[in-house]
């Protein structure tokens, strides 16, 4: 299984399995939408790091095994706080390739699990360095993994999309006080980036399930 958009492995609450073959299934292992590539995905896109920073976000479509349940906090990398956390990436990945001089935002959407978006050079192209730690063990026993996924992220209009180009797993989310409430706006602000809505879900349809899964 593969870690956001974590955002982000982004981070999960379990979905009930669908009868209907066309509806989104938890247990079907290569869980797809439909195949909008990263490519696609750029076009004509917009995302700027500080649009999305001082607020915090709550995944409210998913097209994954399950969506986060916390809240997704964003912020801008300071040297400090980069240097801090390429010197633990590089000791657990000494031959990690990473251009840190490029680092954009840093993602934290929850406690033991930290990524650095690192810009790619285009809108919403980013290398996630995603370092997260064994949540399911004792602390003292709890050591810290490292894994690299390429992210593509967009914003239309108060909304922010994140698909991972790895395992294509896709997420949308808004700010906690602007969450949509019904099933209709969930569909209504999805479909808004172009992506297959039929094959997705709402956080309403899972919000009283508990079974958290890692995605990104």
């Amino acid at each position: 299984m593969s870690t956001l958009f974590w955002i982000l492995k982004i981070i999960l609450v379990g979905a009930v399995a669908s009868a209907e073959p066309t509806e989104f299934d938890v247990n079907t292992s290569s869980l797809r939408f439909r195949p909008t590539s990263c490519e696609e995905f750029e076009e004509d896109s917009y995302f700027a790091p500080q649009d999305v920073v001082d607020s915090l976000w709550k995944i409210f479509y998913f097209w994954a095994k399950g969506m986060e349940i916390s809240t997704i906090l964003f912020s801008l990398p300071s040297e400090k706080k980069v240097n801090t956390f390429k010197g633990i990436v590089e000791s657990i990945k000494p031959d990690i390739e990473v251009n840190w001089k490029n680092s954009a935002l840093f993602m934290e959407p929850r406690p033991g699990v930290q990524v650095l978006l690192v810009s790619k050079g285009r809108v919403g192209a980013f290398l996630a360095v995603v370092k997260n730690e064994d949540s399911d063990k004792d602390p003292l026993l709890r050591k810290p993994h490292v894994h690299l996924t390429e992210v593509r992220m967009k914003i239309v209009g108060r909304y922010m999309a994140v698909i991972n180009c790895d395992d294509r797993t896709a997420f949308t989310m808004a700010r906690v006080a602007e969450m949509p409430s019904t099933n209709k706006a969930c569909v209504m602000a999805a479909a808004s980036f172009g992506l297959d809505t039929q094959h997705g879900k709402c956080y309403l349809s899972v919000q009283d399930l508990h079974h958290i899964i890692d995605e990104l």
